[in-house]
């Protein structure tokens, strides 16, 4: 379980720097989506995984920037808060789950009425995890392509709203999941159907 617990907590605090990603065949990096992005470029390009991320940006904390140096403390100390809450259910029913921080955020969330009170008072960022997860699997070529410019989350969720006529059925229902559109947007657009699939969506269901 000690181990279980270290690799959980890695993946969860990985969520908390999220989504970083460049455009590639630039002449120069775009900016990189996500908290530290500066400092994974500089450092961890080779690091393709966010809690392979979060590994390379501790072993190079002491040339991080003060602000990337507190979101990393900040990711450390929710992940610690949220595995405490939540070991007990990651072993009972995501064991299997744990290749990356949105499969066992979104096992949880599938999990949610079987979970313990402790857990399911961290449903807000479980479902946080999950669902931010799942617009980045369901809108990542729009997110790297219409929207490499942005350089936070706000400002990505807004591009996406902005573009919403031509994001794919996946993406457009992925981010009304995450509660970046509402039906009325969707409703003023008219959908998209070169790619139609919605599996992964529907597993998110209570």
């Amino acid at each position: 379980m000690k181990k279980t617990g270290a690799i959980i907590l890695i993946l969860i605090a990985a969520a908390r720097l999220s989504w970083a990603s460049e455009i590639k065949g630039a002449a120069k990096p775009k900016i990189i989506y996500g908290w530290c992005g500066k400092e994974i470029h500089d450092y961890c390009q080779e690091a393709k995984t966010m809690p392979e991320r979060l590994r390379c940006l501790e072993a190079h904390k002491n040339r991080l920037s003060t602000d990337c140096r507190k979101k990393v403390k900040a990711a450390h100390q929710k992940a610690a808060q949220l595995l405490h809450a939540c070991s007990h259910d990651l072993s009972k029913y995501c064991a299997s789950q744990m290749s990356g921080y949105g499969p066992a955020s979104q096992c949880l969330l599938n999990n949610q009425k079987k979970l313990s009170s402790s857990c399911r008072e961290q449903m807000p960022q479980i479902q946080h995890y999950a669902y931010r997860t799942l617009v980045f699997n369901f809108c990542k070529p729009q997110i790297l392509g219409l929207c490499y410019q942005e350089t936070t989350e706000k400002g990505v969720s807004r591009c996406l709203k902005d573009n919403l006529a031509q994001l794919p059925f996946g993406c457009q229902q992925a981010g009304l999941k995450a509660g970046l559109w509402t039906k009325s947007n969707l409703a003023s657009v008219s959908p998209s159907t070169h790619s139609s699939q919605n599996q992964g969506i529907q597993a998110l269901e209570p």
